[in-house]
């Protein structure tokens, strides 16, 4: 019978230290496994909302040594550093960094260039995933390899005229705020396209990972998103996102019209809506009995907005009389913002685009 002599196994045990302790010395780590999936969540100045999301991810039935949490600032102003050091010095599965502003593709790059997962799923910083959402995301990766899979998004029902908020309850909306795609499939096209700084990036990715493979839809992968309140300014702000539209639209036309129609489709027959109500308004005003005439047609208009733009929103009168207003005005000016941005925007990426997701930023 073969028997090892105890000072044989002393010896072997003092090498096994001595190697163990000389990696340590010489900056040298014993490899750990990977983790499967790497949660991305990028932010900017929610440090009201942050916690909330970040306390979400800590409650996750999935073991924390299977996935990992990359939590990248675009250098918020508020006490959002403080928190998120905080937390990933807690978190032993968190890390944190602050790069330079750049907006949310950008930073969702950064992201994808430190994600270790095979999976990468993001979610937004105001967002507060079921606590299964991370493992229901990993069950249909490894049962089906898909390129990407979007989740359900549930929001606060019903929503005010000054809210905002997105749902996803059958798939095919490609919703940042819920979506994972293999880190694989996200290197060989380049990640998020930087040109789309704000709105359409996460469709735009949605799209060229489509032509890699499906993206499945999981109903149990669940992200709940509250309402959001908006000011009055944003909603004719918001003209801005058409840039976004028309340059997503150049870009892939076919797979946008399959998705969402012409461009701003709904925005020209709302305006054709607002200018017909200005010329018919002037008109009754050069006629005599224009009273009448003028509250007739207010009646007319008001009844068409509500039906269009207000059923099933929580409102007051003085929030309807206001939100009917600003939504005018944003209409009366849309021709002239989607002009401008048909004839200026180019799909042509700027050098470096996607450059970001090639940097490496130390985490803090």
């Amino acid at each position: 019978m073969f028997t090892i002599e105890p000072i044989a196994l002393n010896r072997a045990y003092s090498a096994v230290f001595v190697i163990t302790a000389r990696m340590k010395k010489g900056g040298m780590t014993i490899p750990k496994k990977k983790p499967e999936l790497t949660i991305v969540i990028n932010t900017y100045n929610r440090s009201d909302l942050l916690p909330k999301t970040l306390a979400a991810l800590s409650r996750q039935t999935l073991a924390k040594t299977r996935f990992e949490i990359v939590i990248i600032d675009d250098e918020s102003t508020d006490s959002t550093p403080q928190i998120c050091k905080k937390y990933s010095h807690h978190q032993t599965n968190a890390r944190y960094i602050r790069h330079t502003h750049g907006g949310l593709a950008r930073g969702r790059n950064r992201g994808i260039a430190l994600a270790q997962g095979e999976l990468v799923a993001f979610t937004d910083d105001d967002c507060i995933p079921n606590q299964d959402w991370a493992e229901r995301l990993l069950d249909v990766y490894h049962l089906q390899k898909p390129a990407g899979i979007e989740g359900k998004i549930v929001t606060d029902s019903p929503a005010g005229l000054f809210t905002s908020a997105p749902e996803n309850g059958s798939g095919g909306k490609y919703t940042g705020c819920n979506t994972a795609y293999s880190k694989k499939v996200l290197n060989e096209i380049g990640g998020f396209d930087e040109a789309f700084t704000w709105f359409r990036e996460d469709s735009d990715i949605a799209f060229r990972v489509l032509e890699k493979g499906p993206i499945l839809f999981a109903p149990d992968a669940i992200v709940y998103h509250p309402q959001r309140a908006i000011a009055w300014k944003s909603l004719v702000t918001q003209l801005k996102h058409i840039r976004s539209d028309i340059r997503l639209f150049k870009k892939m036309p076919q797979k946008y019209m399959e998705h969402f129609g012409y461009p701003a489709h709904r925005n020209w027959a709302q305006t054709l809506l607002a200018y017909s109500f200005i010329l018919a308004f002037f008109f009754f005003l050069g006629t005599t009995g224009w009273g009448v005439g003028v509250i007739v047609l207010l009646l007319l208009y008001a009844g068409i907005r509500f039906f269009l733009n207000m059923r099933k929103r929580v409102r007051t009168l003085g929030e309807g009389l206001l939100f009917m207003a600003v939504i005018t005005l944003r209409d009366l000016f849309f021709p002239f913002y989607f002009i401008y941005y048909f004839f200026t925007v180019s799909v042509n990426r700027e050098p470096g685009t996607s450059f970001s997701m090639q940097k490496k930023e130390p985490s803090l």
